[in-house]
């Protein structure tokens, strides 16, 4: 099977005094070296800036083997994030994301997602437009054959004030396109009011087969037609950077996916998620993101 991984790729570069240091990341690269460290034929499908930053993220991403030789190059900028330390040492956030690269996806650009088996959204490509719309009304017509997964990963302090409603309730409609949705309890607290499992409980009747709620160190819960399944308890790891796990967990169902060469039964997803959560413990016991090999979970 071929997975296409959508969402960006950013410079997230950390100030200090006079000097910075860039660093990649973006959770849809991140979740695209996932699953390619997994085993996995994984393309991150994106929209590459003509920028410096840019072409630093395009090298990066073929170091890693997800970046495909076809990526359009566009002028618009790299979104980038600055981050600085207040007095008290807390971090603060400066987002330059308006006009970038990542969100400008228009319906004819979407149609190489036809040459994939798996389709994979997640963060801020799916609610920042002008992208989003024509994100969703590619996902809202494709072949019933396309499997659809989506893992929101909110970034709320990214958006606007104007944004925020829009982006909660694109996020809805995203999930109930789905077929998978991968999603934090960190995140559902923010996108609904409701208690993280009855969110998520009511999302996996909405159109979604499965629902995974991660619960950091406590593990995941698997929800289907607004029941809970299954727990999977956490892995216990001496956590170094948390940089990545949500992302290592999206792989590993993924992986599920490629087992079976369909959408899982409870069962085989359930053994799944035991294997992401293993995989997802590696992961923090890496400083940044640093995802496991699949003979590193499969043979522990």
């Amino acid at each position: 099977m071929k997975f296409a991984i959508i969402g960006e790729g950013v410079i997230d570069r950390f100030l200090s005094n006079d000097s910075y240091v860039d660093v990649i990341g973006g959770s849809g690269l991140n979740t695209a070296i996932a699953t390619k460290f997994a085993g996995l034929d994984a393309d991150w499908v994106t929209l590459i800036s003509k920028d410096l930053p840019g072409r630093s993220i395009a090298d990066y991403a073929s170091e890693q083997g997800v970046f495909p030789r076809n990526t359009p190059q566009i002028s618009n900028p790299t979104p980038l994030v600055e981050i600085s330390l207040n007095a008290d040492g807390s971090p603060n956030y400066s987002f330059q994301l308006d006009n970038a690269c990542d969100w400008q996806w228009t319906l004819e650009s979407l149609q190489v997602l036809n040459t994939y088996d798996v389709v994979h959204l997640t963060s801020l490509s799916g609610v920042l437009q002008p992208g989003a719309d024509a994100l969703y009304e590619f996902l809202s017509s494709r072949e019933p054959s396309l499997l659809f997964t989506y893992d929101p990963n909110a970034r709320p302090s990214a958006l606007k004030p104007h944004e925020e409603n829009f982006a909660k309730s694109r996020i809805e409609e995203l999930v109930r396109l789905a077929n998978i949705v991968k999603v934090s309890e960190e995140d559902l607290h923010w996108i609904s009011p409701m208690p993280a499992k009855e969110s998520a409980a009511r999302w996996s009747t909405l159109g979604p087969t499965f629902v995974v709620l991660t619960r950091g160190e406590e593990g995941v819960s698997l929800f289907t037609d607004g029941q809970l399944i299954a727990e999977i308890a956490g892995v216990h790891t001496q956590v170094i950077d948390t940089v990545g796990a949500g992302d290592t967990i999206m792989a590993w169902i993924l992986h599920t996916i490629e087992k079976e060469g369909t959408l899982p039964s409870p069962t085989a997803l359930v053994s799944g998620l035991n294997l992401a959560v293993k995989a997802a413990a590696i992961t923090c016991s890496r400083q940044g993101c640093k995802p496991p090999k699949a003979s590193e979970v499969l043979e522990s």
